[in-house]
């Protein structure tokens, strides 16, 4: 069996399910008022996202610590990836852009020990439903839906495997233009701020900036405004600041 993975077909099982994301908010527009509504079809969208992310992270788990015959469970991935995406958060492209951080209860944690884990209620969510579809339907929400496919394109985002197929994709900017490729340039070690990685329904800083001090994993040696227009809009108008 092969323990490659074809980083184009992880973009294009992506690219589906947010595509089925953004045909569904154009029926239930996403507010506060609508975080709770749930549909079959919200029960697809989570089910699909959440079960790439579980492959994603699965294999990448898997290359760093082989172990066989060993079920990988959510709680591996927090330990693993925990640190990697807890404080990473979107901007949600519905009306004037709608912040979302999917990863938010395992950003105050004092470790990513076993012990400390705390569940992600969207990734609880996908488990019910996974084991009984029709008896916890209505789990399946448009909230536990944008949480899920939000959650995997961050982690797309920031996987090594990924990193030159989100440059074809132009979900990134060309590393040519930064003089990296593009593994270098998603590093957190690149020395590059005002990096965001965008598709139709998400912007994502790949530095997450806040609204105190310019978001800094490390020390920035080089500055650009890679953002859409409507992305740098939203952050001046929020009072946020990674460039």
């Amino acid at each position: 069996m092969s323990t490659t993975v074809s980083a184009p077909l992880i973009i294009s099982s992506y690219k589906f399910v947010e595509q089925l994301l953004a045909e569904t908010l154009q029926v239930i527009p996403y507010c506060a008022e609508h975080e709770n509504v749930w549909s079959p079809r919200l029960s697809t969208v989570l089910l699909e996202a959440c079960s790439q992310l579980d492959s994603l992270w699965k294999f990448e788990l898997n290359q760093d610590m082989p172990v066989e015959n060993t079920q990988r469970t959510i709680v591996d991935y927090y330990q693993y990836f925990g640190r990697r995406v807890a404080g990473r958060w979107l901007v949600l492209w519905v009306d004037n852009g709608e912040r979302i951080q999917p990863f938010e209860a395992w950003n105050s944690v004092a470790d990513y020990s076993k012990e400390s884990y705390q569940p992600l209620e969207w990734w609880r969510a996908y488990t019910d439903i996974k084991h009984d579809r029709y008896l916890n339907h209505s789990k399946a929400t448009l909230k536990n839906a944008v949480n899920a496919v939000s959650a995997l394109f961050i982690s797309i985002a920031h996987s090594p495997a990924c990193a030159e197929s989100l440059a074809q994709e132009g979900f990134i900017p060309s590393p040519s233009s930064y003089d990296m490729s593009a593994k270098e340039l998603l590093a957190d070690y690149s020395g590059v701020s005002g990096v965001v990685a965008e598709t139709k329904l998400f912007s994502h800083p790949i530095v997450p900036g806040t609204k105190s001090q310019p978001g800094k994993l490390f020390v920035v040696t080089k500055r650009y405004h890679s953002g859409s227009y409507r992305f740098r809009n939203w952050c001046s108008q929020n009072g946020i600041s990674f460039y």
